[in-house]
């Protein structure tokens, strides 16, 4: 049986990202936040900001005012760069040669795995030419409804009115 399942890593690290792309400027998140507002372990979480940064889509701030912080513009920063980031470039589906269980007196078999492995490479590079076209800071607009998303300080505690009024303004049609 072959099946395809994404870690939640990359959810995490999808995120982190709507974090670091709505937060203030000047001030880089605290890894604490980050694990605290996503309920998981900073263990884990250090696991998964670490591959986000390696990657180049996150840079790591050290100091009394450390964090983290985007290490690109949110519109450079595409769904694809985060699936590699995470999930890293190999292969989706590698056969494992089970066809020629059942052919095993012809050459059958190879051409046949040489086939479908051609298909799901095919598959593979258009998932992530899709992937590839869509940034951050498209979801973001999208998911906020405007392009000039308020900025947050997720270092300070959330100013519930601010999610309010975003939501009633969304609800209005205003954004």
């Amino acid at each position: 049986m072959i099946t395809m399942k994404i870690r939640s890593g990359v959810e995490q690290g999808a995120s982190i990202l709507a974090m670091l792309g709505t937060q203030i400027e000047e001030a880089p998140v605290k890894s604490e936040i980050i694990s605290s507002r996503l309920d998981t372990s900073p263990s884990y979480l250090k696991k998964v900001i670490r591959k986000l940064v390696v990657a180049g889509l996150v840079n790591s701030v050290s100091g009394n005012n450390g964090g983290f912080t985007l290490a690109k513009r949110a519109d450079q920063i595409t769904v694809s760069d985060l699936l590699l980031a995470i999930e890293g470039d190999e292969k989706f589906i590698e056969l494992d040669g089970l066809l020629q269980s059942i052919f095993p007196e012809s050459n059958v078999a190879s051409t046949g795995e040489g086939i479908l492995q051609d298909i799901f490479d095919q598959a593979q590079k258009q998932y992530l030419s899709t992937l590839h076209q869509v940034t951050l800071d498209t979801i973001l607009c999208e998911t906020i409804g405007t392009a000039s998303y308020r900025r947050i300080n997720w270092n300070e505690p959330v100013d519930q009115e601010l999610f309010q009024s975003l939501q009633n303004a969304i609800k209005k049609g205003r954004y």
